[in-house]
């Protein structure tokens, strides 16, 4: 999903027909690619020159074998040297119909006002035939490799410890971030533990990645250690499966995630970009209160013990240059 927004306080009608015009009207010339290029590249050095950024790439390649997820999302500095004006042309007219949008308004604003002012900046597109999406043939649950390393310019290695795990919806999201403060969120007596051994630090942080056709359970953070950190997780979701989840904390953590959600109304932006979002996941963004309420301490054990397993799991690693 590509996003394009517009905040303002004052003049929403103007600013609305112009975000409309920028989205529907095409301006592709050599001139323009040749220069955008240029900047494209400069911020694929960028990215390519960032341990935060390689480490998940890293990740992401190992674990995948088809899925366009271990393709980094914005291509290689070879790559953008064959996208022309045409090409750009082609895919403008594959994605960027209204049949393939969904426009988000929040304010103090009339609906019948909106939708004047959206039927009469949108031309008539005449007929669309939806581009067929290729995600690539299902992914075995086993990861392509089990670890990759690299060495950059850091003071102390930083890593990503991934799960492979079956996708399945908006629901699945809600559950695995459960699970992950469950496992070794900061209430949890792993995560005391390996903070108080200096395995992690406060930068230490795990959740559920989704996307079309992929679902990863994460672990990430800076450490000296992080093959032991690994090891820690696995043996800690074992003994979690084995003895059971505490109900109570349970409770307690779902009760701040739906709080920590509902916050986020606060923000215009956050709450249309999740909207949209949900809308082409085919799913209500609103629903989350009774996604949550689903939601049972046995699920997070059901999920833990399908998903954080040593043999769907691989470990991306970026160390320190040696001397």
């Amino acid at each position: 999903m590509t996003a394009y927004y517009v905040e303002c306080t004052e003049h929403f009608s103007e600013n609305l027909r112009v975000l409309l015009r920028m989205v529907t009207t095409p301006y592709f010339t050599p001139e323009s690619v040749e220069k955008e290029r240029g900047i494209i590249a400069q911020e694929i050095r960028m990215y390519e020159d960032s341990a935060d950024s390689a480490v998940f790439e890293n990740l992401f390649r190992t674990m995948y074998r088809a899925h366009p997820a271990r393709v980094p999302i914005a291509g290689t500095v070879e790559s953008i040297g064959d996208i022309t004006d045409a090409t750009l042309s082609d895919a403008y007219g594959a994605f960027y119909h209204p049949a393939n949008m969904m426009l988000c308004v929040m304010g103090d604003l009339e609906p019948e006002e909106v939708f004047r002012e959206t039927e009469a900046a949108v031309p008539d597109p005449g007929p669309y035939a939806a581009p067929a999406r290729d995600y690539g043939p299902p992914e075995p649950m086993t990861g392509h490799e089990a670890r990759v390393e690299a060495r950059m310019e850091v003071s102390m290695p930083t890593f990503v410890l991934g799960f492979k795990c079956q996708p399945d919806g908006i629901r699945q999201e809600a559950l695995g971030d459960l699970a992950a403060e469950m496992l070794v969120g900061e209430s949890s007596a792993l995560y005391r533990r390996l903070y108080e051994q200096n395995k992690i630090d406060s930068d230490f942080s795990a959740g559920l990645e989704r996307m079309k056709g992929m679902s990863l359970f994460e672990a990430s953070g800076d450490s000296e250690c992080p093959d032991e950190v690994a090891d820690e997780i696995v043996r800690e979701a074992e003994r979690l499966c084995r003895e059971g989840l505490d109900r109570t904390q349970f409770d307690r953590l779902k009760k701040s995630a739906l709080g920590r959600r509902t916050r986020e109304l606060d923000s215009f932006e956050s709450t249309c970009y999740h909207m949209c979002a949900s809308y082409f996941d085919g799913a209500e963004y609103f629903d989350y209160p009774a996604i949550y309420e689903s939601l049972t301490v046995e699920d997070a054990e059901q999920f833990l013990r399908e998903n954080v397993l040593e043999k769907r799991a691989a470990i991306s690693v970026i160390l320190p240059r040696q001397a």
